[in-house]
This record gives C-alpha cells, structure tokens and sequence, in this order.
C-alpha cells in the first residue's frame, strides 16, 4: 500500500439529522491533494462550509448499515489495473499495490444526476446486488468506484454456445427480480436493466451491477420492458436486444418458462412474477458450474495493462 494516507470524506455528521449532508460539488471542491494529510484535515475543520440542504440526502440508517466511504485522492495510489474486461459493461480489473486483498473492479461514475447516484451506491445494499466497497474522487474530480469482483455477465451467457437449463434460467430470473424488487421498495426504478449489467460468480449469485442509473422518477414501463428483452437474450441467442420480442423458437421451452416469458411483457408486478410456478424450479447449485462453463466457451474482450502504473479508464 501507498505511504500516502487515504482521507474518508462524507463525515458522518451528515447523519445527525434526516435532511442534512454535505453536498457532492462542495466534497470535490475540497479533494486538491494537499501537501500534507494534516494540512487537509485543518483545512476541513477551519473552513467547513455552511451547512446546505441536497436534493438527495444521506437518510438516517439502521446502526448495522454500513456506508460506502468516499475517499479523497487518486484510486491508483492504492490499486493496481491488470486488465480492463468488456462484457457488454466494461469494468477494469484490480489488485491492491500492497498484494493483501483479493482482486476487484473499477468503473468511473459520470453524469448530471452524480448526487442521486452517489447516494445510492453509498446507501443500498442487498445479496442481490453488487457490493460496493469505495468510491474514491480524485483531484481532477473524476469519481471512481470499487466493487466486489464477479467474473461473467449474462451478456457472456450469452455469447456461449450453451442455454441455461430450466432451473438455472429459473434461478437467474428469481435472483434478478429479488434485486428488483428491493429497488422498487426504496423507490427507485431501474430502466435499463440487461444482460450487460448483470454478473454471476462462482457461488451461483446473480446480482445487479450498476445501481447507479436507478432513479427514484424512472418509469415501470420501461423497466418491465428492459426486463422482458433480458430474459428474451436468455432464451433466444438468435434474438437482438433491439429486435421485436418474442422467441424464434417457443418449443424450446417448457409451458411454464414460456408462460413466464408472455408475463414478462404485460405485467409489471413484480410479485406476480416471483410468485409464478417456473421460479419453484430454481436451483441456484446448478449455477456453479454455468459459470466455469461460461468462461471457457464464451466470447471475452480482454485488454490487458502492460504498463507498469495503473492508468485511468
């Protein structure tokens, strides 16, 4: 690990009350690297700015509810890239400099709504979504963020020769709407759900990567949507996700999986989904060895850091 010190933004004062907490443009504002670590801190605490109200507050949290730090400084002080992998979402792939901790991922956060997005990376947790682990901001005020490494994507399931099975596929689609339906009971929607932006690991989870783009004013229409040419990608490789949906080839599939499919297009009730008979053939065990399979035969675009510094993505 770097000597130099990693400082933690986002004190937790901003706790105190339901409708406090420090602004993201004022934290950036604050990131310049300092001389010092000390100096920055006495920079804090004799210059702390008003207190203002954001649009998207820290809200108050049970005590076991752990937020994800936001840390000043470069990420690639601490970390080093190996490789950048591109499955539809494009994350790199890092280790700590200090060789203890295992690898991770990296992907920067951009966009107009960066309050509401940090918020709700630093908030949300659930075993069907990725965690994450830091957001760090640099002096140059772009925003980077940590997560817990997953090694495939549906979109690589897709590019494998293979179909999941019945109760693999009943699997996947359960885990997925188990995040789902956690977002919509925070009030938030998620619209551009994919096979991109879902990952699976070697214990057979399947969790929700990039939390980032819910939004409390997204539309269930178009989520429902999103959803229903996910699972149309997931039954059908001949299908393109831009494509009318529907299936080439129905009789692939049992009446139960197919009744769940139509359901995917008309209905936007999340529970009713979870509730149908095809989720009783979920196996998550079975997905232990989908993954390995996934890896061997499916398409991967890798790019590999041959540079001696980690670089920006």
């Amino acid at each position: 690990m770097s000597s130099q010190k990693r400082i933690t933004l986002f004190v937790e004062d901003a706790l105190s009350k339901e409708d406090d907490s420090v602004p993201l443009q004022t934290v950036a504002a604050q990131c310049q690297s300092p001389s010092h670590p000390s100096d920055h801190i006495t920079r804090l605490a004799e210059s702390k700015p008003p207190r203002t109200r954001s649009r998207y507050p820290v809200k108050r949290l049970p005590e076991e509810v752990r937020l994800v730090p936001v840390i000043s400084g470069s990420p690639w002080n601490h970390y080093e890239r190996k490789y950048r992998l591109d499955g539809g979402s494009s994350f790199g792939i890092i280790i700590p400099r200090d060789g203890k901790g295992r690898q991770s991922m990296i992907r920067t956060i951009s966009g107009s709504n960066l309050d509401e997005q940090i918020q709700n990376i630093r908030q949300l947790s659930h075993e069907n979504i990725v965690k994450n682990i830091e957001i760090y901001i640099s002096s140059d005020q772009d925003y980077y963020l940590i997560s817990e490494f997953m090694p495939v994507s549906l979109m690589h399931l897709c590019q494998a020769p293979i179909y999941p099975t019945e109760p693999q596929l009943s699997s996947i689609l359960h885990q997925v709407l188990m995040g789902v339906e956690f977002l919509l009971t925070h009030g938030l929607v998620h619209e551009q759900l994919s096979c991109a932006n879902v990952l699976m690991d070697f214990d057979g989870d399947v969790k929700i990567c990039d939390i980032e783009h819910c939004s409390s004013s997204g539309k269930v229409a178009k989520l429902r949507d999103s959803f229903s040419r996910m699972v149309m990608r997931l039954m059908d490789k001949k299908k393109d996700k831009e494509a009318t949906v529907g299936l080439t080839q129905p009789q692939n599939w049992s009446r139960d999986a197919f009744e769940l499919f139509t359901m995917t297009t008309t209905s936007p009730n999340i529970k009713e989904l979870l509730q149908h008979k095809f989720m009783e053939k979920k196996d998550k065990q079975k997905l232990i060895w989908l993954v390995p399979a996934i890896l061997m035969t499916a398409y991967h675009r890798i790019e590999f850091d041959t540079s001696t510094q980690g670089t920006p993505l």
